[in-house]
């Protein structure tokens, strides 16, 4: 009984560190380009599109090519691949 535990103590681990990883490295991979783009800049432009959190964003706003970029770009390539991944992952489970 105690076996199935520590391995759903493990198999819990693994999926918390995996997220973590994969939200920190697409931080990343959206602030790396041709246009340098800081991560502090990344999460402003952010906040400030998300309708609810636009009072927790810097009153200085980003510049628009940089907003062009991450929002058009960016994000959109991020966002796609991290989901062809996990439809990859899945479909290999089969």
């Amino acid at each position: 009984m105690n076996s199935i535990r520590d391995k759903k103590k493990v198999h819990i681990r693994f999926v918390l560190l995996s997220s973590i990883a994969l939200i920190g490295l697409m931080t990343v991979s959206i602030t790396i380009g041709t246009a340098r783009i800081s991560v502090f800049e990344v999460f402003n432009i952010i906040l400030s599109k998300v309708p609810f959190l636009k009072q927790l964003a810097s009153s200085n706003t980003p510049e628009g090519m940089h907003e062009i970029i991450l929002l058009k770009i960016r994000i959109p390539r991020v966002l796609a691949s991290a989901l062809i991944g996990a439809g990859l992952s899945v479909a290999g489970m089969v």
